[in-house]
């Protein structure tokens, strides 16, 4: 079985902030949002809020951390500020003076913010950005070609992201359902989901209703709508919205996880950690594993089986997880460092592509497909010359042009016209020409197509490594 674990990185693709920059890219979508809506000023003066108090809204995680050590106690400036305050932190004040708590001088302005008050408003904005953006998505993203191309039926996705772009692309591939596909059954009376996707730090579009410790979570009717669902409805909440608690199922990046809705987190982290026990294979995308996820770490390192291959797709951290897993004696870890999850998806969807193409190798380290005793790669010669300036390159055939993007060359056109494939990773302009030659400009002579790109291979792996 393939496991898949998912962080904020591999959701980057979708517009969606890494967890360190949730509070900055939260506070640009507000810039563009309606002023007359009451919320919209509310959470823009939440996030003047934080800037004052803390100098900057860059690291949401260090900020959640500070507003930590505040409790429930109001949160008072240092120096002079800018904000107003919010009607919730005022009604607080007013109820604690009923209780004859002693708020300080009635005479006297409140100053500063209730930390409780302010997590809460800011996950109401999350759900609507994130609600928005999926709202307004034009274009599809690699969780299309991800849900069309590597789930299969006995995959399991365990994501620590709040957005629903992958259920939203796996529900258009006929490969997840409302039903159970959570790992909790919130509809019943519908066949079961294909593939399940555990969302441990919770999700935008559930919720937990005051007062109430059963569950599963609630979702609003369009939030379901926004998945593709139109018939069902949660029976606990009817057509209308209802009164919501923000906070027991969102877990926000902060140095110090509550999982304060226990009846709920427990069985999914521990459904979630069954599946990872049967784990032959894991690819890890974007999830950085940082010290203060201890219970996720815990989760991973304490269930994947030794045996089991790692993958690891998580840009520069990802030689550091690796090296994390080796040390715990896992045998066979493989960090990929120069490979976000939207080239990874790409390249493994060229892959899949190529296999209708039996004259094509998809060899790998270098070595010749002809040396092997198979077919060439190509019929094409090397340019003896330099082309004339009005001779255009093309894309080629469309084996050759999977081959390549699967190589990691990306295609690229000029203002008249000429196609051509750039390789980033050293900067190699490849041209492929209508009489079956081809030339790079960097490619040494005599070399024939599949001998160059058996050349890049160990160069591609060196520029990787560092």
């Amino acid at each position: 079985m393939i496991a898949y674990i998912l962080g904020a990185g591999a959701s980057r693709h979708a517009d969606y902030p890494l967890a360190s920059k949730l509070l900055h890219g939260l506070a640009g979508w507000l810039d563009h949002c309606d002023v007359r809506e009451q919320w919209v000023g509310e959470c823009r003066n939440r996030i003047v809020q934080v800037r004052e108090t803390f100098g900057s809204r860059d690291d949401f995680e260090s900020i959640l951390g500070k507003l930590e050590e505040y409790g429930h106690r109001r949160v008072k400036p240092t120096s002079a500020t800018t904000y107003r305050q919010n009607v919730v932190d005022i009604m607080h004040d007013c109820a604690e003076r009923l209780r004859g708590t002693d708020c300080g001088n009635p005479d006297e302005p409140a100053q500063g913010f209730y930390p409780q008050y302010l997590r809460s408003e800011l996950i109401q904005a999350l759900r609507e950005f994130f609600y928005q953006t999926e709202q307004k998505r034009s274009e599809p993203t690699a969780y299309e070609i991800f849900g069309a191309r590597r789930i299969e039926r006995d995959s399991t996705v365990i994501t620590f992201n709040y957005d629903v772009a992958l259920e939203r692309a796996l529900v258009r591939a006929g490969k997840w359902d409302i039903g159970t596909g959570y790992g909790f059954t919130a509809f019943r009376d519908r066949a079961a989901s294909f593939t399940t996707i555990y969302k441990l730090h919770g999700s935008v579009n559930w919720f937990q209703a005051p007062m109430q410790q059963n569950p599963p979570p609630f979702m609003l009717t369009r939030d379901l709508k926004l998945l593709g669902y139109d018939d069902p409805v949660d029976p606990r909440i009817g057509q209308n919205d209802v009164a919501v608690n923000n906070l027991g199922t969102m877990i926000l990046p902060d140095p110090r996880k509550e999982f304060s809705w226990e009846g709920f987190w427990s069985p999914l982290w521990g459904a979630a950690a069954e599946r990872l026990r049967g784990a032959s294979d894991v690819f890890i995308h974007g999830y950085s594993m940082p010290s203060a996820d201890s219970k996720a770490r815990e989760l991973l390192f304490g269930n994947i089986s030794k045996s089991a291959t790692i993958n690891v797709y998580c840009l520069n951290k990802s030689d550091d997880i690796g090296d994390e897993f080796r040390a715990r004696d896992f045998r066979t870890v493989k960090p990929f460092p120069a490979t976000g999850f939207e080239a990874w998806v790409t390249s493994e969807c060229a892959h899949k592509r190529l296999e209708q193409y039996p004259s094509v190798s998809l060899s790998e380290g270098g070595e010749s497909a002809a040396g092997r005793g198979r077919p060439a790669l190509f019929s094409r010669r090397r340019a003896c010359n330099p082309p004339s300036w009005w001779t255009k390159s093309e894309k080629g055939k469309e084996e050759e042009q999977l081959l390549l993007e699967s190589k990691g060359f990306q295609i690229a056109e000029d203002c008249r016209g000429d196609i051509y494939y750039v390789l980033p990773e050293g900067g190699h302009i490849l041209h492929l020409y209508a009489d079956e030659t081809w030339d790079s400009d960097k490619a040494l002579p005599g070399l024939s197509l599949e001998e160059y790109l058996a050349w890049l291979e160990p160069l591609l792996a060196f520029v990787r490594r560092v």
